[in-house]
């Protein structure tokens, strides 16, 4: 998303986290500021310019493969019989 991709929102978030002031905070707020920041990460928020993009590429790939499996997997389930489904292991 495009606050995931915030370097204003992440750097932030970053120092806070390390900050003292992180341990007063309810531990409901530090699980959220630390899920959100490690999301962040995942998207590649933190690389340099160059892997940012890779990384965003991969994920795209990734996402588009799940999507591909699934809509596989539903065209099987419904075209399978009471004995179920058969698939070639080639």
């Amino acid at each position: 998303s495009e606050v995931n991709l915030d370097i204003g929102v992440y750097e932030p978030m970053k120092k806070a986290e390390a900050s003292r002031e992180f341990e007063e905070m309810s531990l409901e707020a530090r699980t959220v500021l630390h899920h959100m920041r490690i999301s962040m990460e995942h998207e590649g928020i933190h690389l340099p310019a160059a892997e940012k993009t890779e990384c965003m590429e991969l994920l795209d790939s990734e996402q588009q493969l799940s999507f591909e499996i699934l809509n596989r997997q539903e065209q099987l389930r419904h075209q399978a019989s009471e004995e179920g489904a058969w698939v070639p292991l080639d």
